[in-house]
Parts: C-alpha cells; structure tokens; sequence
C-alpha cells in the first residue's frame, strides 16, 4: 500500500509555454517522494511528457463564446470534484488561472489547496473585453483570496495581488521558478547543424526564446534589430519558438529589408540571412550557449524561466524591465527602469525600459545603441558571463522542491 502523502497537480494543458514546463518539472521532482496524480483540461497541443502513470484528461469541447466559457467551468468543477473524492488528495496544486478557479471551487476537507501564479495577473495586456473584464474584476479578484496557499514565482506578483485581490499576505509564499541546470549543461554542448554552427560561431549572434505572440514583442524586436543591423551589417539574429504569430512576423522581417530564414518552409539554412525563425525548438539551450547575447523584449511575463536557462548556459542577457521577473532575476536594485535611466548595467544582466509606452522610435534607437555598444565591446558579456554564475543557486530545482517541501510542512501543522 502506497502510504506517501497525495499531490494533486492540475494545469490546462502541457503546449509549449514556461508555465508547462516547470509544470513538468515539478511533476518530475514531486514523484520521488510523493505519490503524484496529474489533471489536465485537454492535450491537443501537448509538447511535454505525462510524467506519472496516474492522470486525468477532463477534455470538454473547446470554448466558443461566454456562454460555452461557463459550461466547460461547470463540467470540469463537476469533475475534478468526483476526482478528488477519488484520490483524496493532500495538497492540490494548480498552475495558470482557469486551473486555480476549478481547484479552489472544489476544494474537499481533507486537503489544503495551492494556487501557483506563473504569470502577471494584474498587468496581463491580453486580458480584455468583456469576458478579461469578468476574468479580471471578478474571477481573479474574488478567488485569489480563498486557497490555502498561493505560490507566485515572483515578489512582485505577490504585491499586486495583496494590493489588487486583498489577500492576507500570511497566504503567500513566493517560490522561484527553477532551471533543471544538469539538464541544460547536457544538452547545451549538443551539436547544431553545420551551416548554423558556421553562422553562431563567426558572427555576433543574438537568440530569443519564446512564444510568437504579443506578449512575447517579437514585432519591437524586429524593429530594434533592424536599426541595428543598418548600422552593423553581418550581425544575426535566431528567434526560436512557434505560434500564432509566426507567419506575419517572418512577413514583416522580410518587410523591414531583413533576410529572413524560416525553419517552417525549408530545412536548408544555407546562405546569408539577418533572421532565423527556428520554430519550436525541443532543445534551445545548444542556441543558447552559442550566441553572444540572449535577448528579451517581453511586455509582461511573470518570472521568465528562459532568463534562468540563458544564464544556465552563461550567456549574458539584455532584456526590459517588464513586469513581472526580470529585475528579480538580473538586479538587487528594485527600482523601475526608464527610458532616461537606461540602460541599466545591472548585477547580472542589462535592463531596458518597457518599450510599450511612447515614444516608440526613442526605445528603438536606445535598442540599437546598446547592441552596437556590447557588438563593440565583448568585455561586458565576459563580465557577466563570469558574474551571472553565482546567481543560479536562487533557481535551482533542490531550491525550489525545498522551498515547496517546506510550505507542505508548514500547511499540515
């Protein structure tokens, strides 16, 4: 008879975002000590391994309109409930918010319910209209102060929900995400494909990580790299990641005079390109520890994993100042960056200002003069590729599994 404490672990799906990805790194870390039992909404876009042998697919219809919204929230609350009288769970942990509704609406007496906030809730720009406005004023403000935990990857989501929610800030306890660092430092050394190889080694290369949607700015960063390349021809640029974005942003490159490569329509990288949309990479970390500058333009995030992975692989970073996560990550200095104080040469990396607010053409051109500065001056990113290495311990997996560990201790007293 198993006799090992029960943890639920709930999440919409296993696609290719950061949440999914700790997800699948927790559920990994958990089973060791812990019996683990996974709940997912649907798999259709599924990218990550199911790790245990015990899981649930709700799979209701996908949502067309307000009223199919509501109906799927009814079947997967009459679900989850009948799997938790089933399981019996201990502790119940949901990741991403549609998931967190579900578990704090069928919370049974015997276990004690967890919500993990991977992303900025308040200053999520995608929650709009009528129905971000319910998701917003009246799903987000309400639930938020009924689990029993919530676990938000940074301490600046914690403030906006203490302030925004009015949940009791004795409910909170912010765990870092984490990098599996020994699976990164494997994989990172692993060959790329000659031509590319040829290209990463012998021009200064930038990469970007990411899903190809407006969170992530791709658009901004086309724009900044375009300046850029005007004035240092030769220089490239490899954007990896896939989405609903993909076409129009390889349209617009091409648009903007750069020489883009799409790993979607060919498989032969041979020839001179400014841009290469790689797609989806299983294992981006070989890019990464090949370019000379990770780069990040996101416009709200919560606490980007991809951050910790590109110092994992000790290469430097650039990146703005958006909320929420990277300052955590970069800077012991918490103060806001503005166009008049950028860029920012911070502990363990540069910050840049948010590019969403005016004028536009002013962050652009602050973009093209800190590239051209670092293109110019590789002491900065040997500086913190020597620095940026004591920062890791802050997001290792032992830290964070102990971190969780305690908090499970400290909910069963």
């Amino acid at each position: 008879m198993d006799n090992r404490k029960v943890i639920l672990m709930i999440i919409p799906g296993l696609g290719q975002g950061g949440a999914e990805r700790i997800y699948h790194y927790m559920s990994k870390a958990f089973a060791e000590d812990y019996r683990v039992v996974e709940v997912f909404f649907n798999l259709d876009d599924q990218v990550y391994p199911i790790v245990n042998k015990e899981y649930y697919v709700l799979n209701p219809v996908r949502a067309r309109g307000i009223f199919q919204k509501f109906r799927n929230l009814y079947h997967r609350v009459a679900e989850l409930r009948r799997i938790k009288k089933a399981v019996k769970p201990d502790f119940s942990i949901s990741q991403m918010d549609g998931a967190d509704y579900i578990n704090i609406l069928t919370r049974i007496k015997t276990e004690k319910v967890i919500t993990c906030i991977q992303c900025t809730l308040v200053n999520d720009n995608s929650i709009k209209g009528l129905i971000g406005w319910i998701r917003k004023h009246i799903f987000i403000r309400f639930f938020y102060r009924w689990p029993d935990a919530i676990v938000p990857v940074s301490q600046e989501i914690q403030k906006e929900l203490e302030d925004f929610c009015g949940t009791p800030s004795h409910k909170f306890k912010t765990i870092y995400n984490f990098a599996d660092i020994a699976k990164v430092h494997e994989q990172m050394d692993e060959p790329v494909v000659p031509a590319l190889d040829k290209v990463l080694s012998e021009n200064f290369s930038l990469v970007t990580s990411g899903r190809m949607e407006e969170q992530k700015n791709q658009r901004f960063l086309l724009q900044a790299f375009k300046r850029f390349v005007d004035r240092k021809p030769g220089v490239t640029l490899f954007i990896l990641g896939d989405g609903q974005l993909r076409v129009p942003l390889t349209a617009y490159a091409r648009t903007l005079g750069l020489k883009a490569y799409s790993a979607a329509d060919s498989d032969n990288p041979e020839g001179q390109y400014d841009v290469y949309f790689m797609g989806f990479q299983k294992n981006p970390f070989k890019y990464f520890s090949r370019a000379d500058w990770f780069v990040f333009t996101s416009l709200w995030e919560g606490l980007p994993l991809v951050l910790v992975e590109s110092i994992a692989c000790g290469t430097p970073i650039i990146s703005t100042d958006c909320k929420t996560g990277p300052k955590e990550i970069l800077s012991f200095n918490q103060d806001p960056v503005s166009i008049g104080t950028a860029p920012r040469y911070a502990d363990y990396g540069i910050l840049m200002p948010p590019s969403d607010s005016e004028p536009l053409e002013q962050h652009i051109e602050l973009w093209a003069d800190a590239l051209t500065k670092l293109e110019s001056d590789a002491t900065v990113g040997a500086h913190y590729r020597t620095k940026q290495q004591e920062r890791l311990g802050m997001f290792s997996l032992e830290y964070a599994v102990q971190s969780w560990k305690d908090l499970f201790a400290t909910l069963k007293k």
